[in-house]
């Protein structure tokens, strides 16, 4: 019945975030192409700041309500009185990092380089830190109480969907067809995700009758670790946006940003995954069931790798294919586009490796890792930017990313002497090979179109690695459950 409850709640979870990266491609699209890459980049640069500012006023307590909600050895009053003070303090930290961002003008306009002329863009943004922190610390509580679909509806369908929807109104309906259209629209979809929140909270009385003040010691020891390398993980993958605001110009961030956001959906599965994964690897580790950890991450990480391979295949073949939907200027992002799913490949082969240490006790590692990814990217996106462009920027934080990874990977090994490999890998491998060629001669010779190549390749890829996958990958259970699908879906009525 648990297994079952996991496939479930695996189900909801890549449907709800599917539907959400829909609405994140559909808006990046519509206000890439209405707006253009300049008007586009220069919000993007904006919003790029602002999450670097986010980083203090979340203090990494979004991964310590996840943490601490899904443990049973805690009561229910110390979890309210936790979601209480992280939501308190980091509304204080938010109202700081908007008043200094209104008022050291002389020191951002220097951090902003050449994209300095955005800062009254910047500015009239600065109140979503106060509105997205809340939002995220909210929707943290729902993903550690394990309600996964009311997790996503907030954090996915009212952030990205209400904001795909508000953008179209105002500049349709409303007739306002300038950047504030969009600015206008992270605000509306900020506010119902706090409202949406706290509905779905309702139950838990969080503002209600707390007078028992917990240990902050207990708080903060786990925070203080989470909220470093959290700040570093944002800092890290932000970086290569920022800098390219800084030495480029927005065209060419929205570019970049554009390529990127596409790259990102092969990691789709995983974050699906880990919505569900994490709060079980605290609950699991912590009750003493490290077999069921080693076979959900065994297990996971093969299928997150599969299907990482078929989006990297089809996208990577389809490069300019797919750019050219949001607008002939952003075909240029082909070669970073390529370069991204590298990096994400082997994201994706890892599997979960960060909450795996984290959500043991061993944020640390993770602080570790993604210090010297940091580092790393930093180094190389100053040295590669100002000569290869966005090429560059993407190489430094495609170089990051499978750095860190595999240095978590190793460090969690260490730790919970757990891995996922099989000969299965060697099926994927062998699979994706047999897909790729065939699938790349056939779009070299294709001339009827971008979406056609698109739905050729995907569709040709798909049939090719599916078969492949199911020969070569799938064990004898997995077949089984393959086939009583197939034989449910042809012959029930």
């Amino acid at each position: 019945m648990k297994n079952y409850s996991f496939i479930k709640k695996t189900g909801v979870a890549f449907l709800c975030q599917g539907i959400g990266l829909l609405y994140e491609f559909f808006i990046m699209i519509l206000a890439g192409r209405l707006l253009g890459a300049n008007d586009y980049g220069t919000v993007l640069y904006a919003y790029t700041i602002l999450s670097i500012c986010m980083i203090a006023t979340k203090f990494g307590f979004e991964s310590s309500i996840v943490s601490l909600m899904a443990r049973n050895d805690i009561v229910i009053e110390k979890k309210r009185w936790i979601v209480v003070f992280c939501l308190k303090v980091s509304l204080i930290l938010s109202i700081i990092m908007v008043f200094a961002l209104n008022v050291f003008k002389p020191a951002l306009l220097m951090l902003m380089g050449s994209g300095s002329g955005n800062y009254n863009i910047l500015r009239q943004m600065s109140p979503i830190i106060i509105l997205e922190t809340a939002g995220i610390l909210f929707s943290a509580v729902l993903r550690g109480r394990k309600e996964t679909f009311k997790y996503y509806i907030v954090y996915m369908h009212m952030q990205y969907g209400i904001r795909l929807a508000s953008f179209a109104t105002i500049w349709y309906l409303l007739n306002i067809k300038t950047i504030y259209a969009l600015i206008i629209s992270y605000y509306i979809s900020c506010l119902f995700m706090i409202f949406m929140a706290m509905f779905f909270l309702n139950d838990m009385h969080l503002f209600k009758g707390i007078k028992k003040r917990e240990s902050l010691p207990f708080l903060f020891s786990l925070s203080v670790p989470l909220m470093l390398s959290g700040a570093i993980t944002v800092v890290n993958s932000q970086i290569d946006q920022y800098m390219i605001g800084y030495y480029l110009n927005d065209a060419r961030l929205a570019i970049y940003s554009m390529a990127l956001n596409i790259g990102k959906v092969s990691s789709f599965a995983l974050v699906a995954i880990n919505s569900i994964f994490a709060p079980l690897i605290s609950e699991y580790y912590y009750s003493g069931m490290m077999e069921k950890i080693k076979l959900l991450y065994s297990r996971t990480t093969k299928w997150v790798t599969c299907f990482n391979a078929v989006v990297m295949g089809v996208v990577s073949i389809c490069a300019k294919d797919v750019l050219f939907l949001v607008g002939e200027e952003y075909v240029a992002g082909a070669e970073v586009l390529v370069i991204i799913l590298i990096g994400e490949t082997v994201n994706a082969m890892v599997g979960s490796v960060g909450y795996l240490n984290s959500m043991t006790g061993k944020a640390g590692y993770v602080l570790i890792a993604n210090l010297i990814a940091v580092v790393v990217n930093v180094f190389l996106n100053v040295q590669m930017i100002p000569t290869y462009g966005i090429a560059g920027a993407a190489i430094a934080s495609s170089a990051s990313m499978i750095i860190s990874n595999l240095l978590l990977f190793a460090l969690m090994f260490g730790h919970l002497r757990i891995q996922p490999y099989t000969f299965s890998y060697i099926g994927i491998i062998i699979a994706f090979v047999t897909a790729f060629v065939p699938t790349l001669a056939v779009h070299s010779i294709w001339r009827q179109g971008n979406v056609s190549a698109i739905m050729i390749c995907g569709l040709m890829f798909c049939f090719i690695f599916g078969i492949m996958a199911y020969l070569l990958v799938c064990e004898k259970n997995e077949k089984e459950f393959v086939k009583s699908y197939i034989r449910g879906a042809c012959f029930e009525k």
